[in-house]
């Protein structure tokens, strides 16, 4: 800067001197630059005040409201919704990041959440963000409520910054380019989608992909290609993976695009498109911490099941281009009848944007540009209808993975470029502008009379739109004739336009995003406050029933209580079908939302409370075993000949035993019943004298004992003799024609456990944590082990499923041993075992290959049994078995991102150098 070399050498170095110095360089700064400040200032300030409503103290973008309709939070019957269609948000996102919160602060960092599906990889779940640290940091400052409100905001700014940034790289005039950034910033897809962290943070780092590698090209400058390889990668650590796929095939299409335009110097043109593949391939190598373990876990998700090159947007949903609520809005038009998802079928930008956009090839002064970034458009609405032909794109590597309609995020980027290049440059014939209008105008009237049926019966909430539409199409026409048939007018009519288009965007979508009181959003509760008390370590069971949901998915995380169920992008696929098999009412797919399920589906998930708005099991007691007949006796019984048995429990915690006796003389005697905990008869529970007087002649005689709350699984052995002074009596059992004893034995699997704002119930002999277990059978294949696992035939108690492992037999030799957890950590599991033989010790959390043990602090397998948990063999003796979490994914994936880093560094040392020495 040669100003400040000058001034340096004629004034005396002080630091007032020095001031006065920066000062002078600061204010020649702002002379050169104020447009652009100016521009960014009213950027700032607009898209702050669209969003100003979650942005207010004490303010979160949640829907609070949805969260105060969910019991136990609900006081009263259901209230309307600010917006029915965002419910992610709540149910995913803040129970995600509070998580993460939770987690830094405590000193680590979020790897692996117990709190959901028996345990959920992080590192492997996108949406999840373990890798993009914006949101946490936030949250460890402000809270996980108030630091969603500002990371939004700040990546919607940061949407604006970088495309009004790009678009001057284009060499667009300030007001143009802050029309493009306006456009993209506040599109119908960041709107609908504000509330989603993860895209919106993926969508506001793409148009810095460009800023950089517009001026990277520009300048040959491979500082700034590295720069956007890096951005690229951040993108990719957003979460959105999709997008930033999406978006590296478009980086090098219009690569291409800038390379036809420099045709006469193909080594220009070579080096644009060697530049973007540089940049791609530095984005994806950045991003590999996250994608690698995504990959390792998306092989045992339900996406695996999932297709390629799907959900195309029906072509009819194209208007939403020019009326947005023309199929319904959920904010202001009750139910949504379009033909897809209001959010991913609503790609508005405005109808002046759109207008603009079309004619730029007429107006731009780089019409070549101009001609194929409108052409790329139509491709991208061609590939996201799914036109014939697209699917053939799916026999290339990584493209049969996206979404057809997901692409649609490039649109309002594209239109908004389309029209900030027809702003710049307002010369020409008005032919174009009066055709397109009337185009427009033409596709809204033939929409409205292919779909009369419906809008007649909505006319009266859709006419404000079709009445704005029409009035912004007119003011559009009218200013931009204006602009270039008076020249002296256009800096006031461009502001004029991008004033207009703000104001359409800001009556479409400022109100779209719900917003509350975060001192209103779930607080603990008694009910709360009694699960985390009473519940660790065992899992919770939320009910969701018809449009009733008791907490919400996830949200149990926030409070550390683990749930059976939970709700992501990615679940495991044995989970999910064991949730099927288990409760076929309840909700599958993302979200696994128990509704009825089975006693055994309830033991395999290791829940020991479940919350509904009202008691949902039957508390009375369960018989365990019951033979009820009196065809004949068994003999009078003596102390020399008493009467015995077994019975095996496989459901509750037994506390009642019954016997039918017959009476058989006036003197009966006395009897004593004595009852085991196993067969051997090695610890006796229970011994209780009847009197023979109090018999019954025919009936039965009830004893009560405490509950056994670890009977399900364990054979008890009884024995009824005589007792006094003739050590006979003259009593006998009643028998059946074969001669088997009437006897029962109840439990109760349930109690009321808590009655006020929510109803819990407690399982009072749940599956243990973690036991060790001397059956196995060999079953191959998800889902026959998880048939199997569900069928009442198999002792869920006593033997375990896996497909290779071998040398213990299949009918137990013995009832399982309980285990115990001496330390449960987010990635480290301690447990002490006792094998009284060879056996294998089952912890009930979710299998995943990242998981390794030692035994007595040697390695050992950890293996998949009952294909959702995990288990260690274990030779006979006392033994401390340690799980971690340790993926080599996450080394591998680590390692090649501080590859891409180094890159990185390497190409802005290279670019600096050689700018250094071009400029000696």
């Amino acid at each position: 800067m040669p100003e400040k070399r000058h001034l340096q050498e004629d004034l005396p170095n002080t630091p007032i001197l020095g001031a006065a110095v920066d000062f002078t360089l600061m204010k020649q700064f702002i002379r050169r630059h104020r447009h652009d400040l100016v521009a960014l200032l009213v950027l700032a300030l607009a898209t702050t005040l669209f969003h100003a409503g979650g942005l207010k103290p004490g303010q979160t973008f949640l829907p609070v409201d949805l969260a105060n309709n969910n019991p136990p939070w609900r006081d009263g019957p259901l209230q309307p919704l600010q917006n029915p269609l965002i419910t992610d948000p709540l149910y995913q996102f803040y129970p995600f990041l509070q998580f993460a919160i939770d987690t830094v602060e405590a000193g680590s960092w979020p790897l692996w959440n117990p709190h959901i599906f028996l345990g959920h990889p992080v590192i492997a779940d996108p949406i999840a963000q373990p890798f993009y640290p914006v949101f946490v940091l936030l949250g460890v400052a402000t809270g996980a409520a108030r630091a969603i409100s500002i990371g939004l905001w700040f990546h919607i700014l940061l949407a604006g910054f970088f495309t009004y940034g790009f678009l001057r790289a284009l060499r667009l005039n300030y007001r143009a380019a802050l029309l493009g950034a306006l456009i993209f910033a506040l599109s119908g897809y960041l709107v609908t989608w504000f509330e989603t962290l993860f895209w919106t943070s993926t969508l506001a780092w793409l148009p810095g992909v460009l800023l950089a590698f517009e001026l990277g090209i520009q300048r040959r400058n491979w500082a700034l290609i590295g720069l956007a390889g890096l951005i690229l990668g951040i993108a990719y650590l957003a979460g959105q993976l999709t997008f930033a796929l999406t978006f590296a095939i478009f980086l090098v299409l219009y690569a291409v695009g800038r390379a036809m335009e420099q045709r006469p110097d193909r080594r220009a043109g070579v080096w644009a498109v060697m530049a973007a593949i540089v940049a791609a391939a530095i984005g994806a190598l950045i991003s590999a911490v996250q994608i690698l373990p995504f990959d390792q876990f998306l092989a045992l998700s339900h996406r695996v099941a999932a297709q390629g090159l799907r959900d195309p947007l029906p072509a009819s949903q194209l208007i939403s281009l020019l009326i947005p609520g023309f199929f319904g809005n959920p904010t202001s038009i009750g139910d949504y009848w379009g033909y897809f998802n209001f959010s991913e079928g609503t790609i508005y930008t405005g109808m002046p944007a759109l207008l603009l956009a079309l004619i730029a090839p007429f107006f731009a002064q780089r019409r070549f540009l101009a001609t194929y970034l409108l052409l790329l458009s139509a491709i991208v609405l061609y590939f996201a209808v799914g036109g014939p032909g697209v699917e053939l794109l799916a026999t290339f590597p990584g493209i049969k993975y996206l979404s057809l309609h997901r692409t649609l995020f490039l649109l309002p980027l594209l239109i908004g470029t389309l029209a900030a290049m027809t702003l710049d440059s307002q010369e020409g014939s008005l032919v174009p502008l009066f055709v397109a209008a009337a185009a427009l105008f033409l596709a809204v009237v033939a929409a409205y009379f292919l779909n009369l049926a419906n809008i007649q019966t909505h006319m009266d909430a859709l006419f404000p739109y079709f009445g704005l539409a029409a009035l912004v199409l007119a003011a559009t026409v009218l200013l931009f004739t204006l602009g270039v048939r008076q020249p002296s007018w256009q800096p006031w009519t461009q502001w004029a336009l991008i004033a207009l288009v703000y104001f359409e965007l800001f009556l479409l979508g400022a109100r779209f995003n719900p917003t509350g009181p975060i001192e209103q959003l779930m607080p603990e509760t008694p009910a709360i406050e009694f699960l985390k008390e009473n519940a660790p370590p065992y899992r919770i069971a939320p009910y969701s029933r018809g449009s009733t949901v008791v907490m919400g998915p996830n949200i149990p995380t926030i409070f550390e209580l683990a749930q059976g169920g939970g709700y992501s992008s990615i679940v495991p696929m044995a989970h999910l079908v064991l949730a099927e098999l288990g409760d076929p009412t309840g909700r599958h797919w993302n979200w696994i939302g128990l509704s009825d399920p089975s006693t055994r589906l309830l033991d395999l998930l290791q829940v020991r409370y479940v919350i509904w708005t009202d008691p949902v099991k039957d508390v009375n007691p369960v018989p365990e075993h019951l033979l009820d007949s009196c065809e004949s006796t068994s003999g009078q019984i003596t102390a020399d000949h008493p009467l015995n048995g077994l019975f095996s429990v496989r459901n509750s915690a037994v506390n009642r035993l019954d016997f039918r006796f017959r009476v058989l003389s006036d003197d009966p005697g006395n009897l004593v019943v004595r009852m085991w905990s196993d067969v051997d008869r090695h610890r006796q529970m229970l011994e209780e004298q009847i009197d023979g007087v109090s018999v019954a002649d025919g009936q039965w005689t009830t004893i009560y004992f405490a509950p056994e709350l670890d009977a399900p699984g364990k054979t008890y052995a009884w024995e009824i003799s005589s007792q006094g002074p003739s050590e006979t009596s003259s009593i006998a059992l009643c028998t059946d024609s074969q001669g088997q004893p009437a006897t029962a034995l109840f439990g109760s699997p349930w109690r009321d456990a808590y009655d006020g704002e929510v109803a819990i119930q407690e399982r009072l002999s749940p599956l243990p944590r973690a036991f060790v277990a001397y059956a196995v059978e060999n079953v191959w294949g998800r889902r026959p082990v998880l048939v199997r696992l569900m069928e009442d035939t198999f002792d869920v108690r006593n033997v375990v499923i896996n497909d290779r492992l071998e040398g213990l037999p299949v009918t137990p030799p013995r009832p399982a041993d309980p285990a115990k957890i001496t330390h449960y950590g987010l990635t480290e599991i301690e447990i002490q075992a006792t094998a009284r033989e060879p056996g294998i010790l089952v912890l009930g959390d979710q299998y995943h290959p990242g998981w390794t043990a030692t035994l007595d602090g040697q390695d050992t397998e950890v293996l998949q049994v009952n294909q959702v948990w995990r288990g260690v063999v274990l030779p006979a003796g006392t033994h401390t078995v340690t799980f971690r979490f340790q993926p080599d994914s996450l080394r591998l994936g680590g390692a090649l991102s501080l590859l891409g880093v180094a890159l990185v560094a390497i190409l802005i040392g290279f670019g600096l150098f050689r700018s250094r020495h071009r400029s000696t």
